[in-house]
């Protein structure tokens, strides 16, 4: 499935996407898929990949926008006395020749994978043109 820039949503900037996910299955095996829960049916992320401990590789369809705005990741917890788990877009990751880029997870700076409860929610905005 295809996706389609801007289609439900009404914004005065030119050629932004908007879009946000909701993944699960963040303890999936590494190397494994995790689970798209929701995209909002736009189709702009084709997968998501768990690549290490806490490191989760975003595949976005094409065609691939050639910049970003914002990349924004957040993570559920089971309850307040949760370890907080943080997770945090990896600086410079978004490679608009491939269409990927890579959210890291960690408790007090050590690698953790989501929980099998955990969702990791995402915001994204990318611009479609270069200037």
């Amino acid at each position: 499935m295809g996706h389609m820039y801007n289609y439900g949503m009404n914004t005065s900037s030119k050629g932004l996407t908007v879009d946000a996910i909701r993944v699960t299955g963040l303890n999936a095996t590494v190397g494994q898929l995790c689970t798209i829960a929701e995209d909002c049916k736009s189709g702009l992320i084709s997968s998501v990949t768990h690549t290490a401990t806490g490191v989760y590789t975003f595949q976005l369809s094409v065609p691939y926008p050639p910049k970003y705005v914002i990349i924004q990741p957040s993570l559920s917890a089971t309850a307040a006395t949760s370890a907080g788990n943080t997770a945090r877009y990896q600086s410079a990751s978004y490679n608009p020749t491939t269409g990927q880029f890579i959210i890291t997870c960690n408790v007090a700076g050590v690698a953790t994978d989501g929980g099998a409860t955990d969702e990791l929610m995402v915001d994204l905005a990318f611009n479609r043109y270069t200037r």
